[in-house]
């Protein structure tokens, strides 16, 4: 229980960080562009919330577009339609007219050689601010039936299109960083979240790149030196979002799991 609790408060003080960035971005389910007429090249499809966004790195530096890099090697005239929308759910996901929406259009065109899709860390912060563990497990709940959702509609879309999820690292805020015993509570938390979307992403056998590990995995210390590394968590100005460093490890993450998309 006081394991729980010290995660629980790990996880208010991320969403607290976090809080002012939410506020100013488009609210979740909102697209922050126009979706683009259907792509005739192939194309690259990115889904998901801030990270997908490129929160925390210039523009053109976040990993959907080191991503998109990397598939140019392969296939030089590949497309990028990026439809990641900062502070999305995996609820909020299934709004009319929002990114998932717009994701199948695209894939009915036939045009999309990958997915790739990261989601469901947003869906928790509620209850880490209301410190309910109660909350924190139906969320858990919601997560695994609207992920399957989300990823059942892109098959039907597309069922033949390769997609890949990722799991979630823990940014540390600042007043945990020294007591390790703390960092491991947390860490337990984020492992009950990220094993949950590893069961639903095997379940449609999708692959899922250990973006948890390019951060630390599950050792305390190294999370701790990869939180101040790959975020701004340990800078005056706090954000639980990565910086270009971050995003090269979570790029770095997916490019090693990727299918042949050629």
């Amino acid at each position: 229980m006081r394991g729980r609790t010290l995660a629980l408060a790990a996880l208010v003080s991320v969403a607290t960080a976090c809080s002012a960035e939410r506020a100013a971005a488009p609210g979740p389910g909102t697209p922050s562009s126009p979706a683009p007429p259907p792509s005739e090249s192939p194309t690259y499809l990115a889904l998901g919330d801030s990270l997908a966004a490129g929160v925390g790195a210039p523009a053109g530096e976040g990993y959907v577009d080191l991503v998109h890099a990397g598939l140019r090697e392969e296939l030089p005239d590949v497309d990028l339609l990026s439809f990641g929308v900062s502070g999305e759910t995996t609820s909020s996901m299934l709004t009319p007219g929002g990114q998932l929406e717009r994701a199948e259009e695209a894939l009915r065109s036939g045009e999309v050689r990958l997915v790739t899709i990261d989601i469901g860390a947003n869906d928790g912060l509620g209850c880490a601010l209301a410190r309910d563990e109660a909350c924190v497990e139906g969320t858990l709940d919601a997560v695994r039936a609207n992920l399957a959702t989300v990823l059942e509609r892109i098959r039907t879309a597309d069922p033949d299109v390769p997609v890949v999820g990722t799991d979630y690292y823990l940014p540390v805020p600042p007043q945990l960083q020294d007591d390790p015993s703390q960092v491991a509570a947390a860490l337990d938390v984020l492992q009950h979240l990220n094993d949950t979307l590893a069961d639903v992403y095997a379940e449609y056998d999708v692959p899922v790149a250990p973006v948890s590990d390019a951060f630390g995995g599950l050792d305390p210390a190294l999370v701790v030196e990869r939180t101040c590394a790959y975020t701004s968590m340990c800078s005056p100005a706090p954000d639980i979002h990565p910086n270009p460093s971050g995003h090269a490890a979570i790029a770095g993450a997916l490019l090693a799991v990727l299918p042949d998309v050629g």
